[in-house]
Parts: C-alpha cells; sequence; structure tokens
C-alpha cells in the first residue's frame, strides 16, 4: 500500500479492520495493485468502491452538498501534502499569501476501546477503533508536521471511570500507550494525553513486517518527520528547562494541540525582552518575586502593525487591544540567541488563539451570588435582577404586534437567544469560530448505541451521515427549532395562524423558562466581561481600574448607553469560591488610557485593603487569576455595589491543610536527566511517557470538591474553615494538569467519607431530565446550621421556580395544548394551489372529457397519503423496549435528521408515474413540487391528530414558505448561502 495517498492507507486499515478482512486476503492484494492514484479526492471513492471490501453501495446521501464540502478532508489533505512536498514548512502560515488558507485541520481519530474483561489469554484487553477522518480545528504542531502526522485516541469517560471496577486501571491503560503502534508500515508513538485524548505522532520510524527500525539518514534534518525524541525535542527541549519540574514540562505540550490559527510570520530580530512588570510599592520580599506580584508572566506588548495585519488576515471586523496569541507555541520569552542553527519557521509565526472582545451583559453565576450575599449583598437584589431578567427574555420571544412589537422584532431576537447567526458561522468554519472571535455553546455526545456482535460497523462505514444542526438540503427545513421560527417568520406566517410556527415558538420559550429554572445565571445589565491587562502607562493608582468600550454599548448609572465605565464597581472572574474573590475597586477614565478599549486596566500597584497594601495584584484576589489571558467580570449596578462590603484579605491565602492533602511528583527536570543519564533511547520514551501521559491516571475530581465545596458552604457556612479548605482543594485540582498535582486515593477516600452529603434543598427544583424520568425532589436533604442565617440560593431558588410558574402559566394561555381534531383555520394561501388545480381539473373533465388531469392528481395524492404513512411509521418506531427501543425525539440528532431527510427525499422524488405506469405529464417538476406540497398541508389538516403536525413542513418547508410568499407578494430569490448571512440589524429594528 505504500503506493497508496495517505488518506486511502488510513481507510483501507479502518475498513479492513471494521469487516474483519485481513492484510493477506488475495483479492484484496489484487484491488489494490489495480488502483493506481495519487489523489485522495478519486482514491477513497475508488477505495471504497472495490468489490473485495463488500461495503454495501450508498444510493443517496443524507448529506447536504455544503455538509459534504465543510466535513469532507479529502481535498483538503491533497492541497495539504501538495503543500508539504514542496516545502516542509509550506503549511505552517503567516505569510502574506497564506490569509485564505489554514494547514492541519484534518483530524485522524480513533477511540479506545476494551476487547476484554479479564481474559488472560487475550494478548492486549484493549485496541483502537479508526474513526473517518474529519475536519477540524488547527494546531501548531499539526501545521509544522502535517495532519497525517498524527492520530488522536478518545479515551471515553466510561472506561476511564470502569477502571475502579475491572482488573484493568490507568496504570494498564498507560503501558498500552507506551508502545509503538502500526498502521501499514507507518509507527506512530504516543507523546502526550489530556481531557481523555491521547495524541500520536507518526514518527520516521518503520514497521518491516516484525520489527520496527529507523532507517539511515540524517535524523536532525528539517524534513518533515521526526523521531519521536526529536519531536519532543523541537517542542520543549529538556535541556533548556532544568529548573522545572517534569509535570510542568509534560503539561507544556497542550501549547502546541491547542486551537490556533496562524496570524503572521514575524522576524527573530523583531522579539524583544521587557522587564517583568512587578506591583509597586512597600515590600518586604527578599529572593525570588511571588507570582501574586508578577504582572507580566504570559502579558506583552505589540505593535499595532502587527493587530492590524492579523485584524485584517483573520477578517476580524476591528482591531482589538488585547489578543491572545502564541509565538514558538509559547507564552513565555524566547531566547534566539541560544539556537545555534536557523530557527525553524513555525517559531516565528504568531499563533492566535482568539481575539479580546468586551462583552455585556455579564451573568452573575451560582458562585458569585453566595459570595455578593456574603459579603452583604441582600436578597431583594437578586431576585429583583433575577425577575427582570426572566421577565425580559420571555417577553421578547411573545410578543409581535405593534406597537409594543413586531414580527421583525422577534425575529432578531429569536436569532439572538439562541446565538442562530453565530452558530450558522460556527457550522461553516470548520474548527477557526474561536480565533475568529465566535463562541460555541458545548453539547455533549450522545452515546451510540452499542453494536455487540459488529454487524452493523462495515454498514455505517460510508453512510453520509447528516452534520447535526444543518438543514436538509431537500426539503430547506431547518434541523434546529429556532431557525425554524426565523425560516417561517420571514416568509411571512406569523405564530396567530400558524400553528407549527407557534408550536415551535413556544418550544423556545420553554426552552428559556427550563434554562433558568436549571441553572441561576442573572443577567446584570449594568456590567461587562473582557480581557484583563496592567496598566502600561503607570498612571491608576491602587484599587483603580480603567473600562473603555469601544463602543457606546454599556448602560450607564443613569440608563443611557455610554462607552465608560465610572465610580465604585465589583470584580471578580471564575472560580469564585472564598469570600475574597469579588473585590471592590474603583473605576476611573485616564487619558493615558484612552485607546486601551475593550480591555479592563487594572493599577499595577498593590491591591489595597483599608488602605493597607497586600502585596498582590489585583487579579490574584479574585480566584488567582493572572494575565495570560484572563477575563474579568465587571458590575456597577448600585442594587449590588452600594451594600458590598471588601471581605477579610486573610482568605485570600491558602490554608496549610490543602498542601498536606496534594500529592504532587517534585522530581526536576534536572533530576529525571540524572536519573536517566544511562538509560537507553527507548528506556527514556517510556520514562518521559509517565509524565506526558500522566493524566490518564488521574479520572479529574474537580467537579467532585466543587460539589463538595457547595455542601459545606450550605451546611457550615461560607467562611467555614472546611468550605475555605474545599475550595482551594478544587482550585488546585483545576490547574492539576499543569502542576502535576493530584489526589491520592487515601485522602480522596477519607475526603469522601467526610464530606459526601444529602442533596442539596433547592436541587430538587430543577428539571434534570434523563429520557423521559424526571427526577422528583428528595425528601431527605442535607441541613443548614441552625445558627446560620438563610442560605441566599435556597430562598432564590424557591422564587425563581414560583416566577417560572407564573411564566409557564402565561405561556399556555398565549399557546393552549393542541386539542384533538381542532378546527384550526385554514390558511386559504397554501391550500390555494391544490384547489385551484382540482378545479382546473374538473372543468378539463366537463368541457373535453379529458381526465388525465384528474388522473395526475390523483396519484398525488396517494404519493403524499404514502410518505405521510411512511412518516407515521418512523415517527412509532422504537417506542418498545429493549436494543434500539428509545423514543424517537430521544435519539441522536444525527439520526433523527436522516430519517427526517429520507422522507423528504421520497416525497420529492414522487410521485413518478400513474398507477398503470403512464407518465406525468400534465405537471412540469416546480408545479408537481408546489402540489405536492399544497396537497400535504390539506391532508395534514384532515389525518392529523389535532388538525396539524410537522409532516409537510418536514417535507416540503422550503416550497410551502414559496407559496406563502408568493401569495403576500413582494418577495425575492435569493440563494441560501447569501440567506445564512442574513441579519436584521438592531438600527432597522428600531425604525420598524
Amino acid at each position: 500500500v505504500d503506493h497508496l495517498p495517505y488518506g486511502v492507507q488510513w481507510e483501507l486499515a479502518r475498513i479492513c479492520a471494521a469487516g474483519g478482512l485481513k492484510a493477506g486476503n488475495e483479492k484484496l492484494a489484487d484491488d489494490l495493485g489495480k488502483l493506481a492514484t495519487t489523489s485522495n479526492v478519486e482514491g477513497v471513492p475508488t477505495l471504497h468502491s472495490c468489490p473485495s471490501l463488500g461495503i454495501p453501495v450508498v444510493a443517496n446521501s443524507n448529506a447536504s452538498a455544503k455538509e459534504r464540502e465543510i466535513k469532507t478532508p479529502w481535498r483538503e489533505l491533497d492541497i495539504e501534502e501538495e503543500c508539504l512536498s514542496r516545502d516542509p514548512y509550506s503549511t505552517v502560515g503567516g505569510n502574506a499569501g497564506d490569509r485564505n488558507w489554514v494547514g492541519g485541520r484534518i483530524h485522524f481519530e480513533a477511540t479506545l476501546q476494551l476487547v476484554s474483561w479479564g481474559d488472560p489469554e487475550t494478548r492486549s484487553a484493549f485496541e483502537l477503533k479508526l474513526e473517518a477522518p474529519v475536519m477540524g480545528s488547527s494546531n501548531r504542531f499539526a501545521r509544522r508536521f502535517g495532519s497525517s502526522a498524527f492520530m488522536r485516541v478518545q479515551v471515553p469517560n466510561d472506561l476511564r471511570f470502569a477502571f475502579d471496577t475491572s482488573k484493568y486501571g490507568a496504570d494498564d491503560v498507560v503501558k498500552y500507550f507506551s508502545r509503538p503502534f502500526i498502521l501499514h508500515h507507518h509507527v506512530f508513538r504516543a507523546f502526550y494525553a489530556k481531557d481523555g485524548h491521547v495524541f500520536l505522532y507518526r514518527t520516521r520510524e518503520r514497521f518491516t513486517g516484525d520489527s520496527v527500525v529507523m532507517p539511515p539518514g540524517e535524523s536532525s534534518s528539517p524534513a518533515r518527520q521526526l523521531s519521536i525524541g526529536e519531536l519532543i525535542a523541537w517542542h520543549n527541549k529538556l535541556e533548556n528547562n532544568k529548573g522545572q519540574s517534569m509535570s510542568k514540562w509534560a503539561a507544556r505540550f497542550a501549547l502546541g494541540l491547542s486551537n490556533s490559527v496562524p496570524g503572521l510570520r514575524i522576524d527573530g530580530d523583531c522579539i524583544e525582552e521587557i522587564n517583568d512588570i512587578v506591583c509597586r510599592g512597600p515590600s518586604e520580599r527578599r529572593g525570588k518575586v511571588p507570582s501574586q506580584m508578577v504582572m507580566t508572566d504570559g502579558c506583552g506588548l505589540t505593535s499595532r502593525s502587527v493587530i492590524r495585519t492579523i485584524t485584517h488576515r483573520l477578517g476580524w471586523s476591528d482591531e482589538p487591544t488585547a489578543l491572545q496569541m502564541r509565538v514558538a507555541g509559547s507564552k513565555i520569552k524566547i531566547d534566539l540567541s541560544s539556537i545555534e542553527r536557523p530557527v525553524d519557521p513555525a517559531m516565528l509565526v504568531v499563533d492566535v488563539i482568539k481575539p479580546g472582545r468586551l462583552s455585556t451583559p455579564s451573568r452573575l453565576s451560582e458562585e458569585t451570588i453566595i459570595n455578593l450575599a456574603e459579603n452583604g449583598v441582600p436578597l431583594a437584589s437578586f431576585t429583583s435582577l433575577m425577575k427582570n431578567d426572566l421577565q425580559a427574555r420571555v417577553e421578547s420571544l411573545t410578543q409581535w404586534t405593534p406597537p409594543a412589537a413586531s414580527p421583525y422584532i422577534l425575529y432578531r431576537n429569536v436569532a439572538h437567544a439562541d446565538g442562530v447567526i453565530t452558530q450558522r458561522l460556527i457550522r461553516e468554519s470548520a474548527g477557526m469560530a474561536r480565533a475568529r472571535g465566535l463562541t460555541k455553546y458545548d453539547v455533549d455526545d450522545d452515546d451510540k448505541e452499542e453494536d455487540e456482535d459488529g454487524l452493523t460497523d462495515l454498514d455505517e462505514l460510508l453512510k453520509e451521515q447528516s452534520t447535526a444542526w444543518w438543514a436538509d438540503p431537500t426539503s430547506g427545513c431547518p434541523s434546529t427549532i429556532p431557525e425554524t421560527v426565523l425560516v417561517l417568520l420571514d416568509s411571512g406566517f406569523l405564530p396567530d395562524t400558524c400553528p407549527v410556527l407557534a408550536s415551535k415558538l413556544k418550544h423556545c420559550v420553554n426552552t428559556v423558562i427550563t434554562q433558568c429554572r436549571n441553572k441561576c445565571h442573572v443577567a446584570v445589565p449594568m456590567s461587562c466581561t473582557a480581557f484583563v491587562v496592567p496598566d502600561p502607562c503607570h498612571v491608576l493608582a491602587p484599587n483603580e481600574i480603567h473600562v473603555k468600550s469601544s463602543s457606546r454599548n454599556l448602560l450607564g448609572l443613569d440608563g443611557m448607553a455610554t462607552d465608560l465605565v465610572l465610580g465604585d464597581v465589583l470584580v471578580t472572574r471564575h472560580p469564585c469560591k472564598v469570600p475574597t474573590d469579588v473585590q471592590k475597586v474603583t473605576a476611573v477614565y485616564k487619558a493615558e488610557l484612552s485607546s486601551y478599549v475593550d480591555v479592563v486596566v487594572v493599577s499595577v500597584d498593590n491591591h489595597c485593603f483599608n488602605g493597607e497594601p497586600l502585596q498582590r495584584h489585583l487579579a490574584s484576589m479574585t480566584g488567582g487569576g493572572d494575565y495570560d489571558g484572563d477575563t474579568l467580570e465587571v458590575f456597577w449596578d448600585p442594587i449590588l455595589v452600594s451594600h458590598f462590603k471588601n471581605a477579610d484579605p486573610v482568605y485570600a491565602h491558602e490554608p496549610d491543610e490543602v498542601q498536606a492533602a496534594l500529592s504532587k511528583n517534585p522530581e526536576s527536570v534536572r533530576q529525571f536527566m540524572q536519573r536517566t543519564s544511562s538509560s537507553s533511547d527507548d528506556v527514556k520514551l517510556v520514562e518521559m511517557q509517565q509524565y506526558l501521559l500522566g493524566s490518564l491516571r488521574n479520572v479529574s475530581r474537580v467537579g467532585t470538591y466543587s460539589n463538595w465545596w457547595m455542601t459545606s458552604a450550605y451546611k457550615v457556612g461560607y467562611a467555614h474553615p472546611d468550605t475555605i479548605f474545599l475550595a482551594y482543594m478544587f482550585t488546585n485540582i483545576l490547574d492539576g494538569a499543569k502542576t502535576g498535582v493530584t489526589v491520592s486515593d487515601n485522602i480522596f477516600q477519607e475526603h469522601k467519607r467526610k464530606f459526601t452529603s444529602l442533596p442539596l434543598p433547592w436541587a430538587g427544583l430543577r428539571k434534570k431530565a434523563k429520557g423521559r424520568t424526571e427526577f422528583a425532589p428528595d425528601e431527605r436533604t442535607a441541613k443548614r446550621a441552625a445558627h446560620l442565617p438563610p442560605f441566599v440560593l435556597e430562598e432564590l431558588y424557591a422564587e425563581l421556580l414560583r416566577q417560572c410558574q407564573v411564566h409557564e402559566r402565561k405561556l399556555k394561555e398565549l399557546f393552549p395544548d393542541p386539542v384533538h381534531k381542532a378546527d384550526v383555520p385554514i390558511d386559504e394561501h397554501l391550500a390555494a394551489p391544490w384547489n385551484d388545480a382540482v378545479a382546473r381539473a374538473e372543468q378539463a373533465a366537463r368541457a373535453r372529457g379529458d381526465a388525465w388531469m384528474e388522473r395526475e392528481l390523483k396519484a398525488i395524492k396517494a404519493h403524499v397519503a404514502e410518505v405521510g404513512s411512511a412518516r407515521g411509521k418512523a415517527r412509532g418506531k422504537g417506542k418498545g423496549k429493549g436494543k434500539g427501543g428509545a423514543l424517537f425525539s430521544d435519539r441522536p440528532i444525527e439520526q433523527r435528521q436522516d430519517t427526517f431527510r429520507e422522507l423528504s427525499r421520497a416525497f420529492e422524488d414522487g410521485p413518478a408515474a400513474l398507477e398503470d405506469g403512464s407518465p406525468l405529464l400534465c405537471f412540469d417538476k416546480p408545479a408537481l413540487r408546489r402540489l405536492c406540497a399544497s396537497y400535504a398541508y390539506i391532508y395534514d389538516r384532515k389525518e392529523s391528530w389535532c388538525g396539524w403536525s410537522r409532516f409537510p413542513w418536514d417535507v416540503a418547508m422550503r416550497t410551502l414558505c414559496q407559496i406563502k410568499v408568493e401569495a403576500l407578494g413582494g418577495g425575492k430569490t435569493l440563494t441560501e448561502d447569501f440567506y445564512y448571512k442574513m441579519t436584521i440589524p438592531k438600527s432597522f429594528v428600531k425604525q420598524s
């Protein structure tokens, strides 16, 4: 297979593993010998059609052309491979001509599987299941060495948690990944693990059939492929980090794998060292400056021309003041003078992580609410903000009639509430959303049904499954409910007269109410969030900050829009678990800082409490923050600020008991080098992998300690020593991947016995559904100490529940539940095409005795009824128990989309002929499409349980909308590519 492109080789290995084919299969070898191609675009489809592979032919694709263009990697891989064959540095980016292309975006992935639960005769308890390559985010490693040089292996959470109850543990997984992995003649080796993923590099080694060998040749050439040791040295050489701990050294590999895009390539002479900014003021320190006083660790300066160039290349609308970026994959100073040979071009490319943006409003999290309440803010302040926030969010989605609102305002509100426009951009950005300044909500991966016999693996290999949340390319029906609302609104439908629109809109409102009930995140209009930076002009006094927006998008104290924050404010960040994590400071204006917009500029003086310097900077007082990309939340609403009092700074000091409870491998890089100095390269690699793959041993306990902290704050008090202890345990474990800090099993079990508790009282108020079963409130809950005042979250959630119930009752009045065989008013616009055709057919039969049109209309009716019946059966599948027995609406979105797309394609393809096989002659395809859609609407009114259903819209959304627009008049035809990029400006809404 050496002559085949890498993508073809990967697919061959994937298909053979899934189908159980052996490499020695003679018929397969003969087919592969005839496969002459140098292109992945041509080679992969040709491979898939090889008879010896036995892959079922897929007649139609459920994925749209746009989806396939975005996620299919073969053309992108060909471009990347061609570039790398010409120049091994051509894909690192940063050149003037690279603006529209970024390399390293193809993900070759696999999943770790446990194939034996204890069979001693099994050679290995684990195996890798290769997945289909997809387009995704880029990183510095992949840009430098090519996407095909890496494999990322997912270690499923259920497998990691199962280690505690099986004979195979985390050490076995580390041992498994410490060996070489073979893909045909390629050799992969693991070099890092994080967040349940292991990253493997395709080394210069080759598999000869019975052994792994290193081919002869210069080992330190600038060639694309390196040995695993050379890769490690290229990124973070041990010899340059002797003073670091091995855990911290290993953590630095995450920097080369993080999501980024190339900004520009700079000359090495343009990188200069700046002096650290250290907190000014009285100090008794000696020796090394403590981290809480250094304000430039990970924070530096760049020129306006650099920002301007990056802004232009990445297509940002405005030049940011702050930019999260890396040079040489690092957030630290680069000493280029120590490098003897020419600098690798990848080391001189600015890797862009994300631009600085000021967002408003910010939201109060549960942790922040607790802190504010414990520091003097009364419950009434939170309930007022909560009521206003909930009411504003609900009303924005339930009003569409003048003069208070309009369909245009409703359209904009729906799009804004669910981030529809942003999600469209993210879908098409294929992994570049973060660098383009877009935000993305997290979606949990749905577990696929277990394929116990392995028979469906091969069948699904070539199934071009739809990507989650893309619209149906045939019917035009969007996948998401908010987008469906938008499509119906901009076609002229209104919730008053269109039941399906009313149902979708009701779902949007219910989603908002449910989100508010499940997680108390309260919007504060007078607030913002932005990157925090130290004062570059040294003009701010202690406890002063400067907040200026690039536009007048902030709400001032007088209720008017402003670009400047002045007066007392509260600042915080996350996590916010100790009393000092919120600080009251003063926002001022300084002319020298007027150009520093969309950032929070803080004083470089020592932060003070009651006028006394604390020997630390402001960010360190807010959850141990620093200035390497941390954001700061700023609140200036008097309802919060006026009552707040800063907590005693004693809480900003970590208790001694915390470090005593933590485990940390103290070995330094220098000690490691000394210990392994006489070892072979293979042994050294295994020893390094103990650190590089260390996260596989530690199932994250961050969530556990966070829950214990919340329970302790409720039961024994926010400032209780146990609560403070748990807060600092949480923050240490949160940074464990960087610091190597862990909690031993013995200590964890001790903490578990001490801090595990009954559920919190308000937990039962949240409706957390799993499938169709809702957890009812537990009668036995944790109890608060009698001497403590009422807990703010307990009272706030009780009030929140009452408010949600009020809005739900109003929503039922506005959108009543469906009634069986309800007399739903007919939309004459949608019924007109069919009724007109029936009238013309009857007229033709009477005038000329010609019943041909009537026969064709009869065929259309039969076709619509057939598809309607098939839809009902498809939705009814899975109502029983057992494998695949989930309700249709509980299935993964991709499966539901594929079902609807098969139906819409069947609807679009018929009727092909009359009952006797005669062709349809009276109607061309556009007319036939309109008649099918119109009759589907009429048929649905007669046959559906409540006088309407989603059937006609699922199979003919685009056509029904076209009919409505033509009936209303004033329509404009445009392509979907244009449509998906359009929105209604706020200024236009104000005029409507």
